[in-house]
């Protein structure tokens, strides 16, 4: 009954936006039902600030993305934030890693506390707070088109934005394993997060599976994995502020 109720009123907000313009709206809402991805999004529930969550709220992106709501609104550093007054080092590393993994996601939710303590050290400890979340605009057009194309090509007929590997590499055995390791942005872009705890200083790479292909970083064009005899994992660099 919640639940469509909560759709009831997502559809007439939408009606009534579309009766006042000839602009298409995108409603968000809390409740949300089978359809509700035709006409705007949802939100995730705030989660703890844990490697697992982080992990989570890409099973989340692909789970909504299989429903139809492409349009999902991911929420960073969850129901911790509203009463911590600075984080933990091993907080701000997730938190880092986290904003880094959002950058490409449909759409990210940060809170405004953490907005406040990185307004408090900009360019030291939360500085690669900064350059994740800068890494968005270049690929915003992209993302915004694929979350359309998702939407309202093929006849309305839907697809995915964010999707697992095995959806372009049935053939690949390795893509059933780990599926929340790495994934597709649309139909071009491979992502390939940083999901773990640093263990040490000398702790400077992760593995991340890439299918057969010559895939190219779109942060340094000149550099390529090229896994054209078939799928491998390449050891990637942790950088901060940089997914």
């Amino acid at each position: 009954m919640h639940d469509q109720f909560g759709l009831t009123h997502h559809n007439l907000a939408y009606e009534y936006m579309r009766g006042k313009s000839d602009r298409r709206p995108n409603i968000y809402s809390s409740a949300a039902w089978a359809s509700s991805g035709v006409i705007g999004g949802s939100f995730s529930q705030p989660l703890e600030i844990s490697w697992t969550s982080l992990r989570n709220s890409i099973a989340m992106a692909m789970n909504m993305g299989m429903n139809g709501a492409n349009h999902w609104v991911t929420e960073v550093c969850g129901v911790d934030m509203g009463a911590t007054s600075d984080l933990t080092d091993t907080e701000r590393e997730i938190c880092g890693r986290w904003l880094e993994l959002a950058a490409f996601l449909p759409m990210v939710n940060v809170k405004g506390r953490l907005l406040d303590l990185i307004e408090t050290a900009p360019s030291t400890k939360y500085a690669g707070f900064i350059q994740a979340m800068e890494q968005r605009g270049p690929f915003a057009r992209y993302i915004y088109t694929q979350m359309f194309a998702a939407n309202y090509t093929d006849g309305g007929l839907g697809g995915q934005l964010v999707y697992p590997l095995l959806y372009d590499y049935p053939e690949d055995d390795m893509t059933l394993d780990n599926i929340e390791q790495t994934f597709m942005l649309g139909d071009a872009v491979k992502v390939s997060p940083v999901l773990t705890a640093k263990q040490n200083e000398s702790d400077t790479k992760f593995d991340a599976y890439f299918p057969q292909g010559v895939w190219r970083n779109l942060n340094n064009w000149a550099e390529k994995v090229d896994a054209s005899l078939g799928g491998m994992y390449h050891a990637m660099d942790r950088v901060s502020g940089q997914t």
